[in-house]
């Protein structure tokens, strides 16, 4: 009777050695890119780009705060691109509020979309123009 590869394959993972060989690989990594996670354009640039968008972050607290630089990201580009609206006295103008809750509700909505093709980024045009 023959033992196959697969038989053993449950103890590769068991291993001390795999787990060293584990721990080397992933300190190297972090050696030789840790400092681009930093950066907040490369952490933008893999947050706006649909395959990777907040799911390669494990910390909830570091997720929130780059949620919240996109926002501001996307929030500064909508404001360069137009007339900054500024609220006034007027109790019906409702248009500065509105276009804040856009980008909100676009970037939540963006972040929740489970597609991961390019052509998901047409639904949501301030996330694209920040990819771009």
């Amino acid at each position: 009777m023959a033992i196959s590869f697969f038989s053993y394959w449950p103890f590769l993972f068991i291993s001390t050695d795999f787990n060293e060989f584990r721990t080397a690989i992933l300190e190297r990594i972090e050696a030789r890119f840790g400092k681009l996670f930093d950066n907040d354009d490369y952490v933008l640039a893999a947050v706006t780009h649909p395959r990777f968008k907040l799911n390669w972050l494990s910390d909830e607290a570091k997720r929130v705060v780059v949620k919240l630089k996109l926002k501001s990201l996307i929030q500064s580009n909508t404001s360069s691109a137009a007339k900054v609206k500024t609220p006034n006295d007027d109790p019906e103008d409702f248009d500065y509020v509105a276009s804040n809750v856009l980008s909100t509700d676009e970037i939540d909505s963006y972040l929740l979309d489970r597609s991961m093709n390019f052509d998901m980024l047409n639904k949501y045009p301030n996330v694209k123009k920040a990819f771009f």
